[in-house]
């Protein structure tokens, strides 16, 4: 039973470090005015804004691998107007999202 036991304990440990777990950190808003170290921020980190036009804006984004295993999982970043969906991946189709990759 010991045997038994034990071997489950380590099936369960090991297969908790097959996949990399991702999370999303911090985010922050950045207007469209510059390069990547000389544009402006729009908002503070973690902070929420109001859109009231159409112009370019940027999003950064922390990601996190909390076990460091490097796995291509196929996620792709998506993306929502409400909160119940539809969910949109992003891709570099600029006339058919409201982001893109740049």
């Amino acid at each position: 039973m010991k045997k038994l036991l034990l071997f489950a304990f380590l099936l369960l440990a090991s297969y908790s470090n097959v996949f990399a777990y991702l999370t999303q950190g911090h985010f922050r808003w950045r207007n469209n005015d510059g390069t990547e170290t000389t544009a402006t921020w729009k908002a503070g980190q973690d902070t929420a804004i109001k859109i009231t036009d159409h112009k370019a804006i940027r999003l950064r984004i922390e990601i996190s691998n909390s076990n460091n295993i490097v796995k291509n999982n196929g996620r792709e970043l998506q993306y929502a107007t409400s909160v119940n969906g539809p969910w949109s991946t992003i891709s570099n189709a600029s006339e058919i999202n409201a982001f893109n990759y740049v």
